[in-house]
């Protein structure tokens, strides 16, 4: 799926599009959104993920979707910054 094509299928499924550059050995730790969903795609290189608690590596392209309320860590375990993307959807 090409950057647009995500973009728009993001919009349509009410989340906004960001992008943005994981630094290598970087990323978010702990976080919590209390009143929005997220969406998360890996570009390219490579990330570990903790879900509440469990930890594993996501896949190139790979959707993850962290529900409200869920803690979070994103990091790059890569060799090199990776391009990401995400967006939020606002709970009603």
């Amino acid at each position: 799926m090409t950057e647009d094509e995500l973009r728009a299928n993001w919009l349509e499924r009410g989340f906004s599009f960001e992008t943005g550059n994981l630094e290598l050995e970087k990323g978010v730790s702990n976080a919590v959104h209390e009143n929005q969903d997220e969406l998360f795609v890996n570009g390219n290189g490579k990330t570990e993920v903790t879900l509440e608690g469990k930890t594993f590596q996501l896949k190139r392209n790979q959707e993850l979707f962290i529900p409200a309320k869920c803690k979070h860590s994103i990091k790059n375990i890569g060799t090199r910054n990776s391009k990401i993307y995400y967006g939020y959807k606002q709970l009603k």
